[in-house]
């Protein structure tokens, strides 16, 4: 294992780091906010917002939606210690409680560690909107409620934006159930994630598409765990899931009535390259959702693990894990990869790297797990700032990390599994205290393939 002393490199580009420092937690113990939203709505463009371990409330019912337009960092304890209630119950229809938007080409914005329980009757949560700049998003966690009526097609939604990257992030909206969209014979579960017109770097995310309820009058299948139209998606290292169709109820009046199992990952118009890559525990799989059909004659089938239309193309490498749903007669459903998209199988894994934990401590240590094909070389790369998501030809990927603020670990080969490990070391002084840094890893394989791994995040509080 290789290690690295990161000193030298944050006393390079310290001073590079935020402006003016604010914090959300206690007044009593000397914070400046008891809201993220006052803090949000105090700080100038390029501060630091430190969100104290606890339970801090902003209620977007009576104060609006807590609104990020400018380049912040926000780094909070830990996704399950720094927790930030957003809503109390506002009723269906609410405004999206988070919104990330209208981001210039050069603002970026930064949130780390942060969970964000939300309760009933809120079909959506965040929202990444009209961003140029980019957004990275690491240990963000965002736990669903039982959903009443859908008004959104995605529990988390990124529009028209240009560089967005969720590192371990996890979104389920499958423990609660969703009634449909309208009130048409069909329809279709709330997504898990939904993209639109963007481009997104995926790195060990848990992401689940809706369950969808009994309806007497019409049949909703479940949700998917990603829709992307008209987007370019790299994904690595992820736990999708599919939701669950309509279930067939007997009991009821019209008993044969189920949907379809969701997809893991739906692509309309969209570029997708997916790797198997590592999670922070457990193994990577997309999973399509099951069928809600439990005897026949009822017909409802399991979701795919990956639908593509036949203008989106879809790169996958060749470790990844693929399971269907199961049709109603408790079969596996059909094909693994589902459409008539132009499908590349690649004969070899691509490079993923996991930077764990999401938030280190000073004098602590950050673990990089590195996978990819056997015998290949991996370089491991880090820096404090982000590029504009550089692509090149010969390579799978984009450069996200920024030129200017660049480090480097020395290469390794990657054992007979596909693994390798390194390590960095904080520096154990309150000055490295909010800063926070990307890692991305480069593989040359044995046959001479290029691949560059989704960007992996750590902020230090």
């Amino acid at each position: 294992m290789i290690r690295l002393a990161l000193g030298a490199f944050f006393l390079a580009f310290g001073a590079q780091s935020h402006g003016d420092t604010w914090t959300v937690g206690s007044p009593g113990a000397g914070a400046d906010f008891d809201t993220l939203q006052g803090a949000i709505a105090a700080a100038m463009p390029g501060d630091l917002i430190l969100v104290q371990a606890g339970e801090w409330g902003d209620d977007p019912a009576t104060d609006g939606p807590i609104l990020i337009d400018k380049s912040l960092t926000i780094i909070g304890e830990g996704s399950t210690a720094s927790l930030i209630y957003t809503l109390e119950n506002p009723g269906m229809g609410s405004d999206v409680p988070l919104q990330i938007r209208d981001l210039g080409p050069t603002d970026r914005v930064r949130i780390v560690g942060l969970g964000f329980p939300n309760p009933a009757e809120q079909s959506d949560l965040l929202s990444i909107t009209d961003c140029e700049g980019a957004v990275v998003l690491s240990d963000v966690v965002i736990s669903m409620g039982l959903i009443i009526q859908n008004f959104s097609p995605g529990t988390v939604m990124v529009l028209n934006s240009e560089q967005v990257t969720l590192d371990k992030c996890d979104f389920r909206c499958q423990d609660g159930a969703l009634a449909s969209l309208d009130s048409s014979s069909y329809s279709e579960g709330q997504s898990g994630l939904y993209a639109l017109n963007s481009n997104l770097s995926i790195n060990g995310c848990i992401i689940y598409g809706a369950n969808t309820d009994y309806n007497p009058n019409f049949v909703t299948n479940g949700g998917d765990a990603i829709e992307a139209i008209n987007s370019t998606l790299q994904l690595s290292g992820c736990n999708l899931r599919g939701g669950q169709g309509t279930l067939q109820r007997p009991d009821l009046a019209n008993p044969n009535i189920a949907g379809d199992g969701g997809a893991a990952l739906s692509a309309v118009g969209s570029q997708l390259v997916v790797s198997h890559g590592r999670l922070p525990s457990g193994a990577s799989l997309l999973r399509g959702g099951e069928s809600g059909g439990a005897t026949l004659p009822v017909s409802a089938s399991g979701g795919a693990a990956i639908s593509v239309d036949a203008g989106s193309s879809l790169t996958l490498a060749d470790d990844l894990m693929l399971v269907t749903g199961t049709d109603s007669d408790g079969n596996v459903g059909g094909a693994l990869v589902q459409g008539p998209g132009a499908v590349l199988a690649l004969p070899e894994a691509l490079a993923s790297l996991l930077a764990t934990p999401a938030i280190a401590s000073p004098g602590g240590s950050v673990s990089l797990q590195l996978s990819g094909e056997p015998g290949s070389t991996f370089v491991t790369y880090f820096s404090r700032g982000q590029g504009l998501g550089l692509q090149f030809g010969a390579i799978h990927g984009s450069v996200v990390l920024d030129l200017g603020s660049l480090g480097r670990l020395p290469a390794q080969v990657l054992d007979a599994n596909g693994d390798g490990l390194s390590s960095l070391s904080v520096p154990l002084t309150p000055a490295v205290v909010g800063m926070s840094f990307l890692t991305q890893g480069l593989q040359r394989s044995p046959l001479g393939t290029l691949s560059l791994s989704p960007p992996s995040v750590v902020g230090i509080q």
